[in-house]
């Protein structure tokens, strides 16, 4: 696993966790007190942080350096193929 050379705030945590949950930019502003530009700005800083392309690949990067984990009760049963 790399070492990130740079610092990723407990906010931008947060944004990435809802992000990679699924959440929408209106809903992560209403989950964080915050309006959807706030959180846009954030996503933007993260996608610049990160060098990444999009929003896939920026949480599949986040899962990458260990910033954010499947939950304990997710288990994937099978698995996926490439076709």
């Amino acid at each position: 696993m790399k070492k990130l050379d740079y610092q990723v705030s407990k906010r931008e945590i947060e944004v990435l966790t809802l992000i990679a949950n699924g959440y929408t930019m209106r809903e992560i502003g209403e989950k964080l007190f915050v309006s959807p530009h706030t959180v846009i700005s954030h996503k933007r800083q993260l996608l610049h942080k990160f060098k990444a392309k999009n929003t896939a690949h920026l949480v599949s990067l986040a899962f990458h350096y260990d910033l954010i984990k499947f939950p304990p009760e997710c288990s994937f049963t099978r698995k996926l193929e490439i076709v």
